[in-house]
């Protein structure tokens, strides 16, 4: 559904035209800023001239503070809404500097990863619809995600003066994180599974996966393609993208599963969180339509990860 084919509701304090719902309030950006910078502002107190009895709209609104906040208060805005979002960007911000402090990035690095190979894979504990699943995400992947990219960087790194890697670094992954973007949707697509759901429901899903599935197979390229160990290309992801997004993927990256198909299993799974299913544009939800189709589809992902699982330990 396109932005232009949606209605904007008005600012719940000036009546000026509003997109969003801010601290438990329709308001406009300019309503927005004025509650966040005074509500829980102690040392400012407001006074109104006329008694409190002003009637606050887009023309006067910069008028009389006092009765604006109250109006603020009035239709639903709270200060509660600020501390919890503080509270969320300190957990963060707490794991992020934990994975950093307490334990050095190459130990949080899986070193080996379990070679890939369908001709010498065990399928005796999956059925025939497992099997071309198991298949069709495998090559689909391979055909289209950015690890040769990412492995072709690795020798060119290897070819160059360590005083050239770091000028070079910062353009080149840069460039492969636009390509693992760009490469993440032709892959859901690749997944059979995908084209069981409606059209309606295919753009839901696209439109909430493309960003974490992106953000998932980053680090898992950046793992398997060997980029991550290079100290060049390390600085590059830190400066490009900041020290605490780079703790996290470097994070994400020590848990991951050393066997290459339940990770691919997982990128599928991961297109098809529920969570990304509801997609909220301006003031309209959009929800799926059939969540029955959509849970089967989840579930049989589950399940060949389980199976993953269970032929893992088999082979242990």
């Amino acid at each position: 559904m396109s932005k232009t084919n949606l209605t904007l509701s008005q600012c719940k304090i000036c009546g000026t035209s509003a997109s969003y719902s801010y601290y438990g309030a329709m308001a406009c950006e300019s309503c927005k800023m004025f509650f966040k910078r005074n509500a829980d502002n102690k040392k400012k107190t407001f006074r109104c001239d006329f008694d409190g009895h002003c009637e606050i709209n887009v023309y006067n609104r910069h008028i009389c503070s006092a009765c604006r906040l109250v109006k603020c208060f009035t239709v639903g805005m709270s200060t509660e809404m600020f501390r919890s979002s503080r509270v969320v960007k300190r957990k963060v911000e707490a794991i992020a500097s934990t994975s950093s402090e307490v334990v050095p990035w190459k130990s949080r690095i899986p070193l080996q990863i379990r070679p890939l190979n369908l001709l010498n894979y065990d399928s005796s504990l999956l059925d025939s619809d497992q099997w071309a699943l198991m298949r069709n995400l495998v090559h689909s992947y391979d055909e289209r995600h950015a690890i040769q990219a990412g492995k072709e960087f690795v020798q060119e790194l290897d070819r160059t003066h360590p005083k050239l890697r770091y000028r070079m670094s910062s353009k080149r992954i840069l460039e492969i994180c636009g390509l693992i973007y760009k490469q993440t949707e032709p892959c859901i697509r690749a997944n059979r599974d995908f084209h069981t759901l409606s059209s309606h429901d295919r753009s839901i899903v696209l439109r909430g996966a493309v960003d974490n599935v992106s953000c998932f197979a980053g680090g898992f390229i950046l793992w398997n393609s060997g980029l991550i160990i290079d100290s060049a290309v390390r600085k590059a992801l830190e400066n490009a993208f900041g020290t605490m997004a780079f703790n996290l993927t470097l994070l994400q990256i020590s848990l991951l599963d050393q066997d290459l198909y339940t990770i691919k299993l997982t990128l599928a799974l991961v297109a098809f969180c529920a969570i990304q299913c509801i997609v909220v544009s301006l003031t309209i939800r959009v929800y799926l339509q059939n969540i029955r189709n959509h849970t089967d589809v989840v579930d049989s992902l589950v399940q060949q990860i389980e199976q993953q699982q269970q032929i893992d330990l088999k082979d242990n």
